[in-house]
């Protein structure tokens, strides 16, 4: 009997393995590591891949109409063709950074926009004091969303502030991971969903707590105002953020608030987040407040995006290529060692002194 169950075993975990090569098309050492641990935990580790090794990557995951992707496409096509007679005009911009503009646009069609003004918070309290400023003067749209907020009295001073502008007539939409969040729920907004505010969950649970999407998560941290203010960083919210949590300590982080074309890209990036998540199919662009005036900003930004959908990895592929070009130093604050361990594999196979890692 117990040679009979080992054997059904066996055929089980083998018949699981030989789905996992069929659907999951990764790297070779991805797949290697999944089918060692499918080896030696039988049954288990599949259970575990369910939950931790899925995989995303689809070609049209936002469900975009052929129409939308045949003009994004036109406009990194005209872009580039614009970006190579600058560069052969001797534009000190693009002779330093050429082709790491050209990598994103190709990689992650990240739009170069110029006409930007973009202010640095590494400070909580004065990034979320900007931010509330701006709620309160809104006029016509509030979109936001979060990997991660507490319903702490951060989180409820937002939600409050939210309910006045949604109460006020302004458009409110708020977005937030439900992994991130998870002491998080609907009942928390139920006051700003009453005054017509709209609240969505990035792929939520079936049944809490059980969720077999907790790698395929959303970290994104923006808050585009009437299309013409974009929040944009690393700040999630909560009490923690603003140095008022003792497992934490002061809370150092980078966020950006900008002006200028940029915004419409951070807003479509936005929108097409809240269509997957959204239970209503009839969204559309149309519906989104856009800024059409060009500003006299000066900063040229890229909007590079990344996730679980992405066939390709454009924030790693920009990171190494940024590592690469590195001539004196390189500073990196992460949380992480994954920039870490790019960071050693690189000086390993070069010779120059010079590297600064702080974490």
């Amino acid at each position: 009997m117990v040679t009979l169950i080992l054997s059904l075993v066996m055929i089980i975990n083998i018949l699981l393995s030989a789905v996992f090569l069929f659907f999951e098309r990764r790297d070779i050492g991805y797949t290697w590591a999944w089918l060692m641990i499918f080896y030696f935990i039988p049954i288990l580790g599949f259970i575990v891949y369910l939950f931790l090794g899925r995989n995303l990557k689809k070609k049209n995951f936002y469900g975009l109409s052929a129409e939308e992707r045949n003009s994004l496409n036109l406009i990194v096509q005209n872009q580039l063709v614009t970006l190579k007679e600058q560069r052969k005009e001797n534009n000190p911009l693009l002779m330093k950074y050429a082709d790491l503009i050209q990598l994103n646009l190709t990689s992650s069609n990240a739009i170069l926009t110029n006409d930007n003004e973009i202010f640095i918070f590494d400070d909580g309290q004065e990034k979320f004091d900007s931010l509330f400023s701006d709620i309160k003067e809104a006029k016509k749209e509030i979109n936001i969303q979060y990997y991660i907020i507490q319903p702490d009295s951060l989180g409820k001073k937002l939600r409050d502030e939210l309910t006045i502008k949604a109460k006020e007539g302004v458009k409110v939409r708020v977005l937030y991971d439900e992994i991130g969040s998870k002491k998080l729920s609907l009942k928390f907004f139920r006051e700003l969903i009453s005054a017509g505010g709209e609240v969505e969950v990035f792929f939520p649970s079936l049944i809490r707590p059980l969720n077999f999407r907790m790698n395929n998560r959303n970290h994104r941290k923006l808050c585009i105002i009437d299309g013409e203010i974009a929040y944009i960083g690393g700040f999630n919210l909560g009490n923690e953020y603003l140095g008022m949590d003792k497992k934490f300590g002061y809370w150092r982080d980078t966020h950006f608030k900008m002006h200028g074309d940029a915004v419409n890209h951070i807003q479509g990036r936005f929108i097409l987040d809240w269509k997957h998540a959204s239970k209503t199919d009839q969204v559309s662009y149309e519906q989104f407040s856009f800024n059409t005036a060009r500003l006299d900003g000066s900063s040229p930004v890229q909007i590079v995006s990344s996730g679980p959908n992405s066939q390709v990895e454009h924030l790693k592929n920009m990171y190494i290529k940024l590592i690469v070009n590195a001539k004196k130093s390189v500073y990196i604050q992460s949380l992480t060692l994954f920039l870490t361990a790019l960071l050693w594999m690189h000086v390993k196979s070069h010779s120059y002194p010079g590297w600064i890692c702080a974490l």
